[in-house]
């Protein structure tokens, strides 16, 4: 019981077709992830430096969200002698982190690094926000790569 050579026609072009659509598909998702992996130079400035100078132990809003951010750095700039950490979270974080209750937040050591590169990140858009372990008046430093 053979199938008739159009039915079998009809078997080969259906196949076809639908090599055809996942060949597409995977070449869409292929070149999406080369863009994010190596985002599209930009005439913005990069990167764009931000000093914050008025940490506290009350958290505060330090960098607002950006839709054309590839990678930001955080770096505590306070001395290790200073002892005071940075705490660093995403500002849309449903329950605030305190000292109390630091889950949620990343903790930066005196003269260390927070670095969310673009390769790793490609999509790091939030806004964030932070707070000191102790005292007032202490340093920040962010970088944004766009």
């Amino acid at each position: 019981s053979s199938q008739p050579l159009v039915v079998v026609g009809q078997q080969i072009t259906q196949a076809i077709s639908n090599l055809t659509q996942a060949v597409s598909s995977a070449n869409s998702t292929i070149n999406s992830s080369l863009i994010n992996a190596f985002p599209p130079t930009t005439t913005a400035t990069s990167p764009v430096a931000t000093g914050i100078n008025n940490l506290s132990t009350a958290s505060i809003s330090v960098i607002g969200t950006s839709t054309s951010r590839h990678g930001i750095i955080f770096h505590n700039p306070n001395l290790p002698s200073s002892n005071v950490n940075v705490y660093v979270y995403p500002s849309a974080l449903g329950s605030p982190p305190t000292l109390a209750a630091p889950g949620g937040a990343f903790l930066i050591l005196p003269g260390d690094d927070l670095p969310f590169p673009s390769v790793e990140y490609t999509n790091i858009n939030a806004a964030f926000s932070a707070f000191a372990s102790t005292g007032s008046n202490n340093a920040l430093t962010i970088w944004e790569f766009h």
